[in-house]
């Protein structure tokens, strides 16, 4: 089927009007949001006083254009009258496509930016100008197949977006009523005979009320939900009597070590944080002593961070330069951990050696004299098992360190079952599995510490790790997904049946009836539809009298009739391939009512002319 002949089709209608209500729906979504973000104290990004005057009116034409948008295709729905020139109306829907199109590849660069946490606005954002974007595209198509139909002298007239299809206008014909365009031409018609308006109006509002309140739904249960439980999972625990093979690297386990600086504050004139490496490298020692061994064997230092960074200026402090840098020391050890071969436990020495660790705050540069009244210039210990250092500092628990004081702590290591934060678990679960060291007891070190290992002071602190004995079976600590896109749709799907039951009772109907004007039983699916003409042709050399019982005069029309009207759909019996060439007497309607006899009430005359396509119309002309 030509292009122009599928949009002057009832189907090509129908999918012109579903198109132009999801661009009006993306638009005034798109709006909403930027209206949001602009009076939000949480948002304020954009810097009018230093922007330039061409920064600003881009700006300002970002977030004017989804509204611009709306209006304009809103407008085309109430005909000729309200819309603009084809040409000047084609030229707008290009500029559209390519304002939204630049704003929606800057909100997917602020998603990732954010992932896993994004804010919702941009989510919204995103899932609106995506429907901008799928509509308008599909919206060029068209109205260029409706230039080709009336002929280029359409480019330079009003453009009619509902009725372009209509060649003879001598007919009277009425237009679908802009209420029908922008919201369903089914909802606002009656669907039985004798219905009065307030029944057809309730059930409209109705109908409009539980597709949106369905749709609302959907989208929070399965996108914002699944989305927001990437970065607030539920954990569970787990016990295992051995360690799940993909929790140990091959190869003898190492222990990393991580020391962290906590809010070191240096004057945003003389910062000189390059150096601060060396120094936290010759201020802090970490060695591993193995028992019945003589040798202290050093941790070596392997890796250094400086942190997250900011410049503040803060009333009564000034201008600081506030980072949180660490150094990352690696142990490694005598065997590899647990296995079903040798039942090694990982609590045995020979696995888990002591660590002493030592920090010497003079050689930071970290002042010790005086007692700090706040959470900077501390040093934090984190022991892990994997080289990922932030990894480990994301899951562990860190000790704290301040001058002079000697600790002693107890270490327990566990299994970390954690979800992968990239967009693919959204739909499928993948697990990344690890070992964590969480330091279970702290208190003071009984022992004074032997000078040979590490020195004393009011400027050091030491912390000495020792693995905690115990035969338990394996703790794992496991991300569990509550809210998953598969259980978004499965709670949608008992809503659609219980909301469509509340409909049924007070209308008699389905929602889907009501608001695509189709009917309750089919003998076919879409699947049929491939072969519609040779079904048809079987069925009525099957049943020869089954065509004339559908289509029988109105004044014969009985119960058969009103099922078949109303309840059981039989267009594929009534609807041939093409209608060219047919006499009026044979057309026969896709909708509730046929065109066989003239006595029809008013409500089949409404229903005809909302309905007819160009070529029945012709049919009819020429008759």
């Amino acid at each position: 089927m030509p292009l122009v002949d599928f949009f002057a089709s009832n189907v090509g209608l129908t999918i012109r009007f579903t198109l132009l209500r999801i661009l009006c729906i993306g638009a005034l979504v798109t709006s909403i949001a930027d209206l949001y973000q602009l009076i939000s104290t949480r948002y304020k990004y954009f810097d009018f006083n230093n922007a330039s005057t061409a920064a600003i009116a881009f700006f300002v034409a970002q977030r004017l254009m989804p509204l611009v948008t709306f209006v304009q295709h809103v407008a085309s729905a109430f005909g000729p009258k309200f819309s603009l020139p084809g040409s000047l109306d084609l030229s707008f829907i290009l500029a559209e496509l390519m304002v939204l199109g630049y704003r929606s590849y800057w909100v997917v660069i602020s998603i990732i930016w954010e992932w896993p946490q994004p804010e919702n606005f941009l989510v919204v954002m995103l899932l609106s100008l995506s429907a901008c974007l799928f509509s308008l595209p599909l919206l060029v198509v068209v109205r260029i197949a409706d230039f080709q139909h009336l002929g280029m002298k359409s480019v330079v007239q009003q453009y009619d977006f509902t009725t372009p299809r209509l060649a003879s206008r001598d007919l009277n014909l009425e237009c679908p009523k802009p209420i029908s365009v922008l919201s369903g031409r089914s909802l606002w018609k009656a669907h039985f005979h004798g219905e009065t308006k307030w029944i057809i109006i309730s059930r409209a509002i109705t109908g409009i009320g539980l597709i949106t309140a369905l749709i609302g739904i959907a989208v929070w249960n399965v996108v914002f939900q699944p989305i927001q439980e990437m970065w607030l999972t539920p954990t569970g625990r787990l016990t295992t009597l051995w360690v799940p093979p993909n929790a140990v690297p091959e190869g003898n386990t190492g222990w990393s070590i991580l020391l962290m600086v906590t809010q070191l504050n240096v004057d945003y004139e003389t910062d000189n944080t390059t150096s601060f490496s060396a120094a936290l490298k010759d201020a802090t020692t970490v060695n591993a002593l193995w028992p019945q061994s003589t040798v202290v064997e050093a941790c070596t230092f392997e890796q250094y961070y400086e942190g997250a960074t900011s410049i503040n200026n803060l009333t009564g402090i000034g201008r600081k330069r506030i980072f949180n840098p660490w150094g990352r020391f690696y142990c490694p050890s005598k065997a590899p951990l647990a296995d079903k071969s040798n039942r090694v436990q990982p609590f045995q020495s020979y696995i888990h050696p002591d660590f002493l660790v030592s920090v010497n705050f003079s050689q930071l540069g970290i002042p010790f004299e005086n007692e700090s009244t706040g959470t900077e210039n501390l040093v934090q210990v984190v022991i892990g098992l994997t080289d990922d250092a932030f990894l480990v500092a994301q899951n562990t628990l860190p000790t704290t360190l301040m001058p002079g004081i000697n600790l002693i702590g107890m270490t327990d290591v566990i299994v970390r079952q954690q979800l992968n934060y990239n967009p693919g678990a959204l739909f499928m679960d993948t697990m990344n599995t690890f070992l964590l060291a969480n330091v279970v007891h702290v208190w003071a070190d009984p022992r004074p510490v032997t000078p040979s290992l590490m020195n004393t002071g009011p400027e050091i602190a030491t912390i000495r790790l020792k693995a905690q004995l115990s035969s338990a079976r394996w703790q794992i600590l496991q991300d569990v997904r509550d809210k998953t896109i598969l259980k978004g749709f499965s709670n949608i799907g008992g809503l659609w049946t219980s909301l469509g039951g509340i409909f049924v009772v007070l209308f008699g109907s389905s929602i889907l009836k009501i608001v695509l004007g189709s009917k309750g039983l089919s003998f076919f699916g879409a699947a049929h539809s491939l072969q519609k003409q040779k079904i048809r042709d079987a069925c009525i050399a099957e049943y020869p009298r089954i065509e004339q019982d559908v289509t029988m005069p109105h004044k014969e029309r009985g119960l058969l009739r009103m099922i078949c009207d109303h309840l059981l759909d039989v267009r594929f019996l009534t609807v041939p391939e093409s209608p060219r060439g047919r006499s009026p007497s044979d057309v026969t309607r896709l909708g509730d009512v046929g065109t066989t006899d003239k006595g029809y009430n008013k409500l089949e005359k409404d229903i005809e002319k909302e309905y007819l396509l160009e070529d029945d119309l012709a049919s009819l002309h020429k008759g």
